[in-house]
């Protein structure tokens, strides 16, 4: 039977496979949104990397999530880090880089604090040297 685009998930028109293992680097990670919307769509990463500063929220990422493994602040996510995890894990699997950065103090009601800025983190750890040899293996 041909596959048709319109087949229900799972249909014998559509079959469903396993998905591919990946390992994730949630930037910013909060209460981990992103790593519970991958949960509920059967979707568990090879290997869980999270970078948060916020307490409570670290607390509740090592209750709920204790096979990740926490970096912390994400300015000190530099090329040896990002070196030892590309070793660690290679390139053969595919790598998901999520994040949300801060964007409190863009709001007009509220005091400017400077931490939107931390976007840029985001673009240098994707422009270090280690993530452009691994995204060219």
């Amino acid at each position: 039977m041909a596959h048709s685009e319109d087949a229900p998930l799972g249909s014998p028109e559509c079959p469903t496979r396993e998905p591919e293992p990946f390992v994730l680097l949630a930037l910013f990670d909060g209460i981990r949104g992103c790593s519970v919307a991958l949960q509920s769509l059967g979707l568990l990463p090879h290997a869980d990397y999270s970078s948060e500063v916020d307490s409570n929220c670290q607390r509740l990422i090592a209750q709920r999530f204790p096979q990740c493994v926490q970096l912390g602040d994400i300015r000190k996510i530099d090329a040896v880090v990002l070196e030892r995890l590309v070793d660690e894990h290679g390139t053969a699997k595919p790598w998901l880089v999520v994040g949300g950065s801060p964007c409190q103090d863009l709001s007009k009601r509220k005091r400017r604090t400077g931490r939107s800025i931390l976007i840029i983190e985001v673009e240098n750890c994707s422009r270090s040297r280690t993530c452009q040899d691994a995204a060219g293996r």
